[in-house]
């Protein structure tokens, strides 16, 4: 009886701090004029470099340097130009392009047997040293969905079926005919918007959807079962045939005629990033031997691949490589806020409001008037009154 109440009372204590905000968030009191600079450092600090401030910037919140948004802008910079930035702009990466995700996903062994743990670690890596390639060096950040180059070591170049570089994550061009292009056409994406059995065209599109449009798409209806029938031996089809249930269904269709057509443009890659020439389908034969089972050969169909995809609400979007999607979303105006949009997210630890707008639109502005120079949008946002609070103002950002 005793080992019960204390086990209930441990319980209790523990959802008590599980419910607390003060477990999730940090919370500021920034009504003392004197607290201020040192609030405005340590967002400055978990925003830049995903660390606790140094002694450095906590000197020049003491000096009065933080007390205006030029002040901040000034520091901001310097900060910018430490190593530590690299440790916050991977941490926002992790988080944009769900890093979690590729990392915890599993594979059919027998469709996909180049993946493994250490292959999914370098899929994180790839994406890492992309877009730390493009902030660093001051590159265009919309090249992020165009640039035919990536950071490969040899475990991708199996994948992306090309030599494998000299040294592990050397830049390597890809050819015209393989039709990658940015984020859209490596491993990663392709890999964590799949299933174990395949791709997942829906899942695709509703990645692009939410991460780089930055559009809402509710979850299916609850009295609506979305799992699709398993594909037959007796008839087998292809993905864009077994997604038109979707679409036939009018409790569906409203949303997967948003999300749907985006993915099956992607379909010429597979579930780890594969190129394919075709829709490949194995059927086991049922054996009751696990023996048997394991040497058994797959009766293999092989299926034409139609990848003509379209972006339903963006002019002129039909394509059919990730290389086409990539130009489209880079070169349209949605997409460009977005990113803005993910990094506000990140630094305030919250979805922006409507109230958000006007900073969103100056911070939008002064990253295309850079020729969307990544380091000028973080420090754009960091002139906003998320850095720079108010008197009296209570601030809430996440743990990150």
């Amino acid at each position: 009886a005793n080992e019960s109440n204390f086990l209930r009372g441990a319980q209790a204590v523990i959802e008590a701090m599980l419910h607390s905000p003060n477990f999730v968030f940090w919370m500021e009191e920034t009504s003392s004029p004197k607290w201020k600079p040192y609030a405005t450092a340590a967002r400055l600090a978990y925003f830049l470099w995903d660390t606790t401030p140094d002694e450095g910037l906590l000197d020049s919140a003491a000096r009065g340097e933080l007390d205006t948004p030029e002040g901040v802008e000034r520091t901001a910079r310097r900060m910018l130009d430490s190593p530590k930035a690299k440790g916050g702009l991977d941490e926002f990466v992790s988080q944009w392009l769900r890093f979690d995700r590729v990392l915890n996903a599993a594979r059919e062994r027998r469709y996909y047997p180049l993946f493994n743990r250490e292959l999914a670690t370098a899929m994180t890596e790839e994406a890492r040293r992309f877009v730390g390639d493009l902030v660093w060096n001051d590159r265009n950040f919309m090249q992020v969905f165009t640039a035919s180059y990536s950071f490969i070591n040899s475990d991708l170049a199996a994948v992306y079926k090309v030599g494998p570089p000299p040294h592990d994550f050397d830049r390597v061009e890809f050819p015209p005919e393989a039709e990658r292009a940015g984020l859209l056409g490596q491993t990663l994406f392709l890999t964590l918007t799949s299933k174990p059995e395949g791709t997942a065209p829906t899942g695709r599109g509703l990645f692009i959807r939410e991460q780089f449009l930055c559009e809402q798409v509710p979850p299916p209806p609850p009295t609506v079962n979305a799992n699709l029938a398993p594909v037959e031996e007796s008839k087998p089809v292809t993905n864009r045939e077994r997604l038109a249930a979707h679409t036939n269904n009018t409790m569906c269709a409203g949303c997967h005629n948003l999300i749907d057509p985006i993915g099956l443009g992607l379909e010429k890659f597979d579930a780890i990033g594969m190129r394919r020439e075709k829709h490949k389908l194995l059927f086991y034969p049922v054996l009751e031997s696990m023996v048997a089972a394991r040497t058994a050969k797959p009766k293999i169909v092989e299926l034409d691949l139609d990848t003509s995809g379209v972006v339903t609400g963006l002019k002129d979007s039909q394509f059919t490589s990730p290389r086409q999607l990539g130009q489209l979303l880079a070169g349209t105006s949605q997409c460009q806020e977005c990113i803005v949009k993910q990094v506000f997210r990140y630094m305030a630890g919250r979805l922006d409001t409507p109230a958000d707008r006007p900073l969103l639109n100056r911070a939008l502005q002064d990253f295309q008037d850079s020729g969307f120079r990544f380091k000028e949008l973080l420090v754009a946002l960091t002139k906003t009154r998320e850095l720079v609070p108010a008197r009296r103002e209570v601030h809430v950002a996440s743990n990150h």
